[in-house]
């Protein structure tokens, strides 16, 4: 949870410039998001930290409105482990 606050208030921060002409307004990835901060918590006190809200903003996604196809989601089975017992 702790995590999620952070990414959340770092990608809020994170200022998304759209540019003139383009057919898409963007977003941010929030995945590749959560992935930065995980990474920039994890780095040691050697190395120099990175920009991370620099970072974030690299990493758009358009807003493709009107979109019809949906997902396609398929139910997995649970697996057994049964296979072990010998």
């Amino acid at each position: 949870m702790t995590l999620y606050n952070f990414c959340e208030i770092i990608a809020t921060n994170v200022v998304v410039k759209q540019k003139v002409g383009c057919k898409y307004i963007y977003q941010l990835n929030y995945t590749r998001a959560m992935r930065i901060c995980c990474h920039f918590l994890s780095i040691k006190e050697e190395k120099a930290p990175p920009d991370v809200e620099y970072l974030i903003g690299h990493e758009l996604l358009p807003v493709r409105s009107g979109r019809t196809d949906p997902r396609k989601v398929k139910p997995q089975s649970a697996i057994s482990f049964l296979y072990r017992a010998a």
